[in-house]
């Protein structure tokens, strides 16, 4: 049974950029702002199951997964965001903004956050409200802008060919892989996006091997529609 645990700048700060400052601070953990209720979604821990109704979509859970709390989600970005842009005003004040329009729908890990173990692979399923960003028109442009946004910070990341994408759901998800040194080594990050009405969905894996990044693929692949 899946478990449940609590535990000069660019024109703007994408959501999924803040799933990547609470990620890279604690190592794999994840990061991400919690839903409002209407927009959240709840997981069925019987059935393995993450159920959204205001998206019309399901995502199935590893057995023996974690499910972070909505604590653990808010904890792990405001420690993020309070490392990396300590010294940028600015900065910080575009990532509180990027707050508002952004809801972390679901995260799971293989291990309980803070479980001691070398690294803790993990799946962070988003939505962004971009409606208001008319030049936004599929996820490759939703990406671009996460490449803008990383290509001003300090992080130590590293960009893994030109991206590509793949299908879940008969939808087409644009895709981009990183590469980004952690406490534990460098790590692997794919974030695939989709538009979908006024807003992006977006899948941030985070692996330690090419391997592993396919297995959490496969876990962003069981995700269905209901229409």
């Amino acid at each position: 049974m899946t478990k449940a645990t609590s535990g000069g700048h660019s024109w703007r700060v994408s959501g999924a950029w803040l799933a990547f400052v609470g990620i890279v601070f604690l190592a794999g953990c994840g990061g991400g702002a919690s839903a409002p209720p209407e927009v959240a979604g709840g997981v069925d821990l019987a059935a393995n199951q993450y159920r959204n109704s205001f998206f019309g979509l399901t995502l199935e859970i590893p057995e023996e997964w974690h499910v972070a709390s909505d604590e653990t989600k808010e904890a792990l970005l405001d420690a993020g965001t309070a490392a990396i842009s300590a010294d940028d005003a600015v900065f910080r004040a575009q990532m509180e903004a990027a707050k508002a329009q952004t809801h972390q729908l679901v995260m799971i890990s293989e291990h309980p956050v803070g479980a001691p173990v070398a690294f803790n692979p993990n799946l962070v399923l988003m939505a962004e409200r971009i409606g208001h960003f008319p030049g936004i028109e599929d996820g490759a442009d939703y990406l671009f802008q996460i490449e803008q946004t990383l290509a001003q910070s300090s992080l130590p990341y590293e960009k893994v060919g030109e991206g590509g994408t793949h299908t879940i759901a008969g939808d087409t998800w644009d895709a981009v892989n990183y590469r980004i040194a952690g406490p534990g080594g460098k790590l692997l990050q794919e974030y695939l996006a989709l538009k979908r009405g006024e807003y992006v969905l977006v899948f941030v894996t985070t692996a330690i091997d090419a391997d592993q990044q396919t297995s959490l693929r496969d876990i962003a692949s069981t995700l269905d529609f209901d229409t």
